[in-house]
């Protein structure tokens, strides 16, 4: 037999039937207000700040989780009326009432914690990563309170999972990892993951905190990881070994640094020691690349225009306002002691005013009275074609490290604001094979 799919009818042909359909229909209606007005004044309460409205909200809504929450957090936090019992009693219920919302669980595992119950915080902690096991917040404050307690071993895993979910939380981890140990191995190889970000938040935190060896060892991880990695994040690595007189490690960091970022040092650079010296790359301004300091009176930009060789030059511009003393385009290159070096550069210019011009500087970058040589030795002035500026020298025994510069003196003349541009190209410097006495040695 079919199935009857028509829709019920009830008649309501009599008084009484109708009467009592429409108090059914008033009786639900009643019922929905009633529910709705609860849960309205139980919201309005909950919102309040006062202890007593949240006890009444508890009373209209006693299976809120929420709302146990609220008044937990209330109680934990509250300066005039803190209760620490009452705190935890309340987020408990909140938990039990929604044991898989792991934030009901972590502020359980605090309040536990701030009253001296660690294994019952402990205990909390592990049911909200039960709750929600790839948290990184999870992961986050339960390595915290494992530090905290001293268990290192285990806060360092847990704080490694909470990076490996989010790598924002990095840096952070350096930092307290490392307050934590003081030793930068265990940090990077037990509280991050193998990541690239990773082991640059590390590299950048290491170096503010003036820790050259423990960012060298971040650098390190990040040259087995491979490419890529911007020049720019290493630069300051290559700037504090340089300062600090390793010149060496500083020079290999260098050239590590920019195989990683997909140049190729041993291209050009492989017969000169100046990187970038026909300005075909921007500038970096910094490591052993061309630098830049902003100075009233000259502005300095590469020119696509103006060129010895393709496809760039550096060009200098000067405004004629001020008699500048300008050293403020150099680069900082590793010299062996002992050696003899050829230096090459062109210059052009265009208008330069004044008796003092610009001139290539070569000087020993910690003692100039080492080294201290110009040339041309009196400065380029009016307008000239491309020329060849060169110098022979020989690196003495304590020279490791020089820095070429652009320079201009001030002239004593009355007449001596400088105006005018500068094209600066094909810059190198190489060593003369055996051409020292020192060398040889």
């Amino acid at each position: 037999m079919p199935a009857d799919f028509r829709p019920m009818e009830y008649a309501l042909t009599s008084p009484s039937r109708r009467i009592l359909f429409l108090g059914a229909v008033l009786l639900v209606a009643l019922v929905l207000v009633g529910a709705g007005g609860r849960v309205y004044l139980a919201a309005r309460a909950a919102a309040s700040e006062s202890p007593e409205a949240l006890a009444r909200a508890l009373r209209l809504e006693p299976g809120n989780a929420a709302y146990w929450h609220r008044a937990g957090l209330f109680y934990q936090f509250d300066f005039t009326r803190a209760d620490i019992e009452t705190a935890i009693a309340h987020l408990r219920r909140a938990a039990e009432l929604n044991p898989h919302e792991a934030n009901y669980w972590l502020d359980l595992a605090a309040a536990h914690e701030a009253a001296g119950r660690i294994e019952p915080a402990r205990e909390a902690f592990l049911r909200a990563r039960q709750a929600y096991p790839i948290s990184a917040e999870v992961g986050w404050k339960y390595g915290n309170f494992l530090l905290r307690q001293g268990e290192l071993e285990a806060a360092l895993a847990e704080i490694r999972r909470a990076v490996d979910t989010d790598p924002r939380l990095a840096r952070l981890a350096v930092a307290l990892c490392w307050r934590a140990t003081g030793d930068a191995e265990r940090v990077l190889g037990e509280a991050l993951p193998q990541r690239r970000e990773a082991y640059l938040a590390a590299l950048s935190f290491l170096l503010s905190e003036r820790q050259a060896e423990a960012a060298l060892a971040a650098w390190t991880r990040l040259v087995v990881l491979g490419p890529p990695v911007p020049l720019r994040e290493v630069l300051p690595l290559v700037d504090v070994l340089m300062r600090g007189g390793g010149v060496d490690r500083a020079r290999q960091v260098w050239l590590e640094a920019l195989r990683m970022a997909g140049e190729d040092p041993e291209g050009k650079a492989a017969t000169t020691l100046v990187w970038n010296g026909g300005f075909e790359r921007d500038l970096v301004n910094g490591g052993f690349g061309w630098r830049t300091q902003p100075v009233s009176g000259a502005e300095v930009e590469l020119d696509s225009q103006v060129y010895r060789s393709a496809p760039r030059a550096l060009r200098i511009r000067f405004d004629g306002r001020t008699n500048v003393a300008f050293q403020h385009v150099f680069q900082y290159v590793a010299v062996e002691p002992g050696r003899r070096y050829r230096f090459e550069g062109y210059l052009r210019t265009e208008g330069v005013s004044t008796d003092s011009g610009i001139r290539f500087w070569i000087a020993d970058a910690e003692d100039p009275r080492r080294l201290d040589l110009v040339t041309p030795t009196t400065g380029v002035v009016g307008t000239q074609p491309w020329s060849l500026e060169e110098a022979e020298f020989t690196a003495g025994p304590q020279t490791r490290l020089v820095r070429i510069a652009l320079r201009r003196d001030p002239s004593r003349k009355l007449d001596n604001k400088l105006r005018g541009t500068v094209w600066v190209d094909d810059v190198s410097l190489t060593a003369v094979e055996g051409a020292s006495p020192e060398a040889r040695r």
